[in-house]
């Protein structure tokens, strides 16, 4: 059988501009933190001008007790006004706590999971809402924008979290100011802006394995209209895992980002700001963890040097790969331009034009061990244009507040898998036809998508007391693919697919002899059973849509409910395809929500309590399934789900009891499940109803409990503690429930100390994370025969230094 994914800031404006020529100080803060905030000097990137990163704020999932400025609903507001559950934090707050990437959010959002697919691509699931694919370009559930700019595919966003005024995390569908692909909410990455006056800042970070992190920025006017900012951040070193069959580490981080922000005001009704950003990658790529065969007697028949490779699960750093280290080669660039224009006091015009390109040729290496039973090299490239405009206002009287706008959106993406499984059982798949053991094969796929949309959002306030909202966006989309399972150029596989495709010929009875496919050349079988590219087209509409009500009863009390309409759009799968209809697309999926919830702020601010209760009705969830081809048996595709659903609450609660002291706690519970009979095939390749199974990457419970405490030491000097705990309850992989791809429930903690200057910018700080030393995994599967996981990092410690100028 075939179990493979295959198939599957007043200074002269001079002194600035040669300043701007000598940064380059590079980044770091820890790996993994979480919830509670020091209120110790902030990061390197960080605003401190009175912007509204300054201020404090509250979230779904801790943090200070307070308020912030946030731009959700693409004005500015008071968090505690909206009637919306969104996470926001600083950029200071996640430099405290030591997040400095996605992958990190779990610890500052209960409702977030992280997850990545054995081809590398990062998945985001909030709220048991997500979408889990190979292919590079896979859109996701959960979008991605910075400044409002989207990264459309979640490849590109490894350069969202640098040199931050803030982020947002917003819960829920968000389709109709965010457009589609936004069912499980949106997350926007808001950029430290240009500052009025010179400021700079750089930070040094030192942890175990030797993992170093610099970054800094360097920020002020260029001349009286005109304001820059340039941002730096780099990572080296860092190898963390340990080879269990010889002396080699693997883990190493050989990252470098940049952005450049220019701000130019020539009046004082028009704004036009350049954001120029890049990166590049080129760190190791995670190893994985054996944990066994699917099929151990079989294994151990026909491929005994695999069978005799040793598990690697005595602990975190335990795995094995090679010959050669698994690496990541990978570079992203974005240049976006903003232009707003008042065209009256309360009329402005909004014009936000992007480009994007994304390239890797990446290699994974995640069986588990040093041979070949799963071996991917990606080559892909990522092109992508998007073009926002919209009118935004509110009425003489300032009871109606609206927007209203369009989006164009064309993107072109290339992506081949290059899959090495020679000591695997599928290399034998051609051998009962006559054929020899094939090696390696490619699976190619080009898509060219377009979409274009029309939105409009209103809030109308009654009275002082209640507001209702609602909007609604129109969207067509059109994918344009082609794409096959191919030979590589040796010849292997082709001989065999030839091979195969006469086998199938005789059985049908077909007098026309087999069309040879030859090396190098597609060999995917149409419904005449000849071999080639398969040309396809999915064309899409929806109409998304919320509608909410917001009242203040009494001074601090905010109580919403609001409905919500929002779909994910279509997509075509990368993977391995005897026969053409394994490309077939998955169509839309759509979510139907309801929330009602709370926001409350006590005694000053010294209390916040938060919480809100939502409902979820599914239709159609996109999922990678199963399909069972025979006579080559199971095969990976992209499947829909007809009815599913999610119920679920988040409580949060802040507390400032004395002067310094700050405690939070969060938690979220998710009972996501399938609705009725829905009968697909396990990865082992058995038949099972999923009726009543919870979602992937859907742990029921999340909870976060943490706090820091401030004093004065000296009349400049400050220092602060902190701790942070963070739980999640079991989960899965994919559907099936098998116990192979469990993910076990797990409870990290994060510790840290430091001291601060109150007058010269410098702080210090020692930390730990996952200080109990906890083996935990965030993903487990199987691609191939072996079954394997990736485990959490161990046990770090580390010395963060910080300056600001």
């Amino acid at each position: 059988m075939m179990r493979s994914h295959l198939y599957k800031q007043s200074v002269s404006s001079g002194c600035l501009a040669v300043a701007l020529g000598m940064a380059g100080a590079p980044a770091i803060a820890a790996a993994q933190s979480s919830p509670a905030l020091p209120a110790a000097t902030p990061a390197a990137g960080a605003s401190t001008d009175g912007s509204a990163a300054a201020q404090t704020a509250t979230g779904p999932s801790g943090g200070l007790v307070g308020d912030i400025i946030v731009t959700a609903q693409k004005r500015s507001e008071r968090l505690s006004d909206i009637g919306m559950s969104i996470n926001a934090r600083t950029g200071d707050q996640l430099a405290q706590q030591g997040v400095r990437s996605i992958e990190s959010f779990s610890k500052i959002d209960t409702s977030f999971t992280y997850g990545q697919t054995n081809s590398g691509t990062p998945t985001y699931t909030v709220r048991g809402v997500g979408y889990y694919d190979y292919s590079l370009a896979a859109s996701p559930a959960v979008s991605i924008y910075s400044d409002e700019v989207p990264l459309p595919y979640s490849a590109m966003t490894k350069g969202a979290a640098m040199d931050l005024e803030r982020v947002e995390i917003l819960k829920g569908p968000q389709g109709t100011l965010f457009g589609q692909n936004a069912t499980g909410g949106a997350i926007n990455f808001i950029a430290a802006k240009p500052t009025a006056t010179l400021k700079a800042g750089v930070e040094g970070t030192y942890a175990r394995f030797g993992a170093v992190n610099l970054n800094g920025f360097i920020s002020g006017p260029l001349s009286d209209t005109v304001r820059a900012r340039l941002s730096v951040d780099a990572d080296t070193g860092g190898a963390w895992q340990q080879s269990v069959s010889r002396g080699d580490a693997l883990g190493d981080r050989r990252t470098l980002k940049g952005r450049l922000l220019l701000d130019w005001t020539p009046t004082s009704a028009l704004t036009v700001s350049l954001n120029l950003n890049g990166w590049r990658d080129r760190s190791d790529t995670q190893a994985g963890q054996l944990t066994g065969f699917m099929d151990p007697a079989a294994v151990a028949a026909a491929l005994p040097a695999l069978y005799a490779k040793p598990t690697t699960i005595q602990n975190a750093r335990a795995a094995d790969w090679g010959p050669g280290d698994p690496r990541a080669d990978e570079r992203f660039y974005q240049g976006a331009l903003r232009i707003g224009y008042d065209l009256a006091p309360s009329v402005q015009l909004t014009s936000i034009t992007a480009y994007s390109d994304f390239k890797t040729g990446s290699s994974y290496d995640t069986d588990g061990t040093d041979l070949a039973n799963y071996r991917l090299v990606l080559d892909g490239h990522i092109q992508s244009f998007s073009q926002e405009l919209r009118l935004s206002g509110k009425s003489l009287d300032s009871r109606l507040t609206w927007v209203v706008g369009g989006n164009y959106a064309h993107d072109k993406a290339r992506d081949i898998q290059h899959v090495n499984v020679s000591e695997g059982l599928t290399s034998f798949a051609f051998t009962g036809f006559g054929a020899p053991r094939w090696d390696v094969v490619d699976n190619r796929a080009l898509s060219r998508v377009s979409n274009a949309a029309g939105f409009f959002n209103l809030d109308y306030k009654i009275s002082s007391t209640l507001s209702v909202h609602g909007g609604a966006r129109y969207t067509d989309s059109v994918i344009n693919f082609e794409g096959c399972t191919a030979d590589p150029g040796n010849g292997l596989f082709a001989a065999g697919a030839n091979a195969l495709q006469s086998f199938l010929r005789q059985q049908a009875h077909i007098p026309v002899p087999t069309v040879p496919a030859g090396a190098g050349q597609c060999i995917t079988l149409d419904a005449n059973l000849v071999p080639g590219l398969v040309h396809s087209r999915l064309k899409e509409h929806n109409a998304s849509w919320r509608v909410g009500i917001d009242w203040k009863p009494v001074q601090g009390v905010l109580l919403y409910a609001t409905a919500t309409k929002g779909y994910k759009a279509g997509a075509f799968p990368t993977q391995a395809a005897i026969f053409a209809q394994a490309l077939r697309p998955v169509r839309q999926e759509s979510l139907m929500a309801y929330e009602a919830g709370f926001k409350t702020s006590w005694f000053d601010h010294a209390l916040s309590l938060d919480g809100a209760y939502f409902h979820y009705d599914y239709n159609d969830k996109q999922i990678n399934g199963s399909v069972d081809v025979p006579p080559i048996g199971v095969l990976f595709t992209l499947i829909n789900i007809p009815k599913s659903v999610v119920d679920g609450f988040e409580l949060t609660a802040n507390l400032r009891p004395l002067q310094g002291l700050q405690l939070n706690a969060s938690v979220t519970y998710l009972d996501s499940r399938v609705k009725g009979d829905f009968f697909n095939i396990t990865r082992p390749g058995t038949v099972k109803n999923f009726r009543g199974e919870a979602f992937p990457f859907s742990p029921k419970w999340a909870v976060h409990a943490g706090g820091t405490y401030d004093w004065s030491v000296a009349p400049n000097l400050g220092a602060y503690v902190g701790a942070d705990y963070s739980y999640k309850s079991a989960t899965y992989d994919a559907f099936g429930e098998i116990d192979f791809e469990r993910i076990k429930a797990y409870g990290l903690l994060d510790l840290r100390a430091g001291v601060r200057s109150k007058t010269s910018g410098w702080s210090a700080e020692i930390f730990g994370r996952n200080v109990t030393n906890t083996y935990y995994w965030n993903d487990a599967t199987a691609p191939a025969d072996a079954t394997y996981r990736r485990a959490g990092m161990p046990v770090t410690y580390g010395l963060r230094l910080t300056q600001r100028f």
